[in-house]
């Protein structure tokens, strides 16, 4: 319904059942899974129903295969039929029109006389029900209902199963297509394979208490047990804005795991409330209506979460090599074709040559020698 595939889930009855065949194709499902499944669905809201048509069901079992068993209102016999009323016009008699039948032509059988013309001395009344083995005549015969697990009921005691079409409810659009995202295409989208992430991720904490996330996301070379996230994401839902309170609630699972970076996707928004308290604690918040819009955000933010990440490991290896110069040259055991080396690297990488990751390589593989 989301993607446009199925509009209206429209029913179809037969002998077998009330059956959805478009959604049971779309979800490869069996009938029974997918009445359960579209009844539960329209309890929770997420589906309107439109009643298309209503059938007696079993008041046992609820079966809706019925047969209809008539008998005589009088003695209860089920020698019940249908027949043709004949009224003889000059002498009041009325009879079914077999009792007027006498070799091939109409006869009175109270008075004896020949009935010639239709309308002139007889007319016809229509169909009564009648019992053979009373002679009883009535309107109408006894109706009972008997199912296919053989339960009798009368009509009155029968019960009413309403046939439904269902459509999507337009409220709760974006909950659902915040539910039906998967995170780990997006993921593998942007990372280029040399990430490694979890989505669904479950992180235990400092405190020892397991929390789930939307995913997380490590850079290339860590190490899911032991190293925290390099960006953690929790999703947020609400039917109008993403209050406070929840974010309150996020906040609270996000520190005690502790990501280097944090994203809380809210769907369809956050309150300005809200907003201010994740500004407050440095924490990137995404907002999307739909789950097109969330697939593109949510993978911008991950591709800049990750790029600062990438940066500051960077950054921090430089410091670290920094630091190991400065050790060498105290101790004076830096060979000199090295010395000049580093401050041939230092001039290419401030003067724009080369980037900071090739910086950091070549630093690397000029200290290695001197510090063997």
């Amino acid at each position: 319904m989301i993607e446009g595939g199925v509009s209206v889930a429209e029913p179809t009855v037969d002998f077998e059942g009330v059956r959805y065949f478009k959604v049971e194709e779309a979800a490869e499902e069996s009938s029974s899974t997918v009445n359960e499944a579209l009844s539960l669905m329209e309890s929770a809201g997420f589906l309107l129903s439109e009643p298309v048509a209503s059938l007696f069901v079993c008041p046992k079992c609820g079966s809706h295969k019925l047969m209809i068993q008539l008998s005589c209102p009088a003695c209860g016999s089920v020698r019940v039929k249908k027949a043709s009323m004949i009224e003889h016009m000059s002498c009041g008699y009325v009879d079914r029109e077999e009792k007027f039948m006498i070799g091939g032509e109409l006869k009175c059988p109270r008075c004896g006389r020949m009935l010639r013309g239709l309308g002139v001395d007889y007319r016809r009344l229509g169909t009564m029900a009648v019992c053979s083995a009373c002679g009883g005549r009535f309107p109408a015969p006894v109706r009972k209902y008997m199912c296919s697990r053989l339960h009798t009921f009368e009509e009155n005691e029968a019960g009413i199963l309403q046939v439904k079409a269902y459509r999507l409810n337009p409220a709760k659009r974006s909950i659902i297509e915040s539910e039906i995202i998967d995170f780990r295409l997006i993921l593998e989208g942007v990372s280029g394979g040399g990430w490694i992430f979890q989505a669904p991720a479950v992180l235990k904490g400092r405190s020892g208490v397991e929390h789930r996330f939307a995913f997380a996301v490590w850079g290339e070379g860590k190490n899911p047990s032991k190293d925290p996230p390099d960006v953690l994401a929790d999703m947020l839902v609400s039917d109008g804005e993403v209050d406070s309170n929840q974010v309150f609630a996020s906040l609270a699972k996000i520190f005690d795991v502790k990501p280097w970076e944090s994203l809380l996707i809210a769907v369809p928004r956050v309150s300005e409330s809200a907003r201010m308290v994740a500004r407050s604690y440095d924490v990137n918040v995404v907002e999307a209506e739909g789950a097109s819009q969330l697939k593109e955000k949510v993978a911008a933010a991950i591709s800049e979460c990750m790029g600062r990440r990438e940066k500051e490991a960077l950054r921090m290896e430089v410091e670290a090599l920094r630091e190991a110069v400065r050790e060498l040259e105290e101790q004076e055991v830096m060979p000199e074709n090295v010395r000049r080396g580093l401050a041939d690297l230092d001039r290419r990488f401030f003067e724009g040559e080369i980037g900071l990751e090739d910086y950091v390589r070549e630093r690397k593989r000029l200290l290695k020698p001197a510090k063997t």
